[in-house]
């Protein structure tokens, strides 16, 4: 991603621990963007986006009142969210495999593990940004595509014909 690019960006930081959030905003503005905005919760998080929409979040996993969670569920599918599609950066210190789970499926867009690096936070936005995958509006899901890569779509006969071919073997 060019600098120029950076630069335009309006990221918000949402962290209940102030030298995280920092932190991230000290490495945000080493990479060049200057409109970084600042939250203690989700819920401020959220009152702030009615008035400055950002081009991307990053955010903690556990605060009070407000988690990560509930925050990103709330941009995503609360109709006065003025950006419901914007990438949102999890970066936490619960990285047990329920915790990614629940975070994907709250629509996060990318789960980055604590400790956290400069690079990885770059090559994150980074992909955010300029590779965004498709937004997915369904019943019980709205976020980005939970897949990162296409895959040929296969003919619903031949799954069918290679079904039977397995059950034939396992019947025979």
């Amino acid at each position: 991603m060019s600098s120029g690019v950076l630069s335009n960006l309006t990221v918000l930081v949402v962290d209940d621990e102030e030298p995280i959030r920092e932190l991230i905003c000290g490495i945000l503005d080493s990479f060049g963007i200057r409109k970084i905005r600042q939250a203690s919760d989700g819920l401020v998080a959220f009152k702030d986006m009615q008035s400055h929409a950002p081009d991307a979040v990053i955010t903690d996993l556990e605060m009070k009142p407000i988690d990560g969670l509930a925050f990103t569920r709330a941009v995503r599918t609360d109709p006065d969210c003025p950006v419901p599609d914007v990438p949102i950066l999890m970066v936490t210190g619960h990285c047990e495999k329920h915790h990614v789970e629940e975070a994907r499926d709250a629509g996060v867009t990318e789960f980055i593990a604590m400790p956290v690096t400069a690079n990885t936070i770059a090559e994150r936005l980074t992909s955010a940004i300029e590779k965004p995958r498709s937004f997915v509006r369904a019943r019980n899901f709205v976020g980005p595509e939970r897949r990162r890569r296409q895959l040929p779509l296969v003919s619903t006969a031949s799954r069918r014909a290679s079904d039977l071919g397995h059950e034939a073997l396992a019947t025979a």
